[in-house]
């Protein structure tokens, strides 16, 4: 519990100074936008990474999903992409391979080896449910 609360204060440094969501990232937002235009936008983003003064300002007019693992937020956004009617948009943050391009560097093998986990698992979770039923475009 200790680490999770250490988490969370280094996540949310920026409420210390005072600072607000909106006057780092001004409104509307991208989702914002795409609402406006009718279009809805889902955000997936890791579980442990909420709350976060980012994350709430940049998703603004977005439904944003926590997701616990890269299985479970896939298999909710081919359940999405299949119950939501009219325009939308899913934006997937996978911290895995950001976390590993820090750390290791872009290039790296960790980095090309987490890339594809991540595209086998689109395939088997995502495109390979969807594909032939009409919801990729």
């Amino acid at each position: 519990l200790s680490a999770e609360a250490d988490a969370d204060q280094e996540r949310n440094a920026l409420i210390s100074t005072g600072l607000t969501g909106q006057q780092l990232y001004p409104l509307p937002s991208f989702s914002q936008t795409l609402r406006d235009h009718g279009a809805s936008q889902f955000v997936f983003v890791p579980y442990n990474f909420l709350p976060s003064m980012y994350n709430e300002a940049l998703s603004v007019g977005a439904t944003v999903i926590p997701r616990i693992s890269l299985s479970h937020g896939l298999q909710t956004l081919t359940e999405l992409v299949q119950r939501v009617p009219g325009p939308a948009t899913y934006s997937f943050y996978f911290a895995e391979i950001d976390t590993l391009a820090h750390r290791f560097g872009p290039q790296s093998s960790a980095v090309d080896a987490e890339v594809d986990t991540l595209f086998t698992a689109i395939e088997r979770l995502v495109y390979q449910p969807l594909q032939g039923r009409g919801e990729l475009r």
